[in-house]
């Protein structure tokens, strides 16, 4: 967001990883159990939901991580850091481009596209190891969807 935010969405975002809260709300269940790793919104129909949904999906990731570092797994700790967030990260950059309101540009599509599918792929390969990760893949899967819809 170079030169400040340009609407009141785009506002919100700001400060995101301490405003968001938890997918599907509730608190207290252990990790991994109901929907609370679910996206906790319809599937995003803007450039502005989706941006939305991939920061969900970012701090979903981030607090996986968090409990693989408090379990003793730092490998998948930092497979999410350094491969899974990244992707995310670039897509949720891209999505930002888009003017608010407007729907996706197809000018950063490709870029979107694939920060969502190299994430489901470490995902993916997460929820092989542990299953903890499934409900993040199914999230990512539905992402990876809603971006095609959108952007055809």
């Amino acid at each position: 967001m170079i030169g400040g935010p340009r609407c009141p969405w785009h506002s919100t975002l700001r400060g995101l990883k301490t405003e968001l809260p938890p997918a599907g709300g509730g608190g207290g269940e252990p990790i991994g159990v109901g929907d609370r790793y679910a996206l906790s919104r319809d599937e995003p129909a803007t450039a502005e939901e989706l941006t939305f949904a991939i920061a969900e999906a970012i701090q979903t990731a981030e607090e996986l991580a968090l409990t693989s570092v408090a379990r003793g797994d730092a490998s998948q700790s930092e497979i999410i850091s350094e491969r899974l967030t990244p992707n995310l990260m670039q897509a949720k950059m891209y999505a930002e481009i888009a003017p608010c309101g407007a729907e996706l540009d197809h000018s950063s599509a490709p870029e979107i596209r694939n920060g969502i599918a190299e994430a489901t792929a470490v995902a993916s390969d997460l929820a092989d190891i542990d299953a903890k990760y499934s409900p993040l893949l199914s999230t990512l899967r539905r992402l990876r969807e809603a971006v095609s819809r959108l952007i055809n």
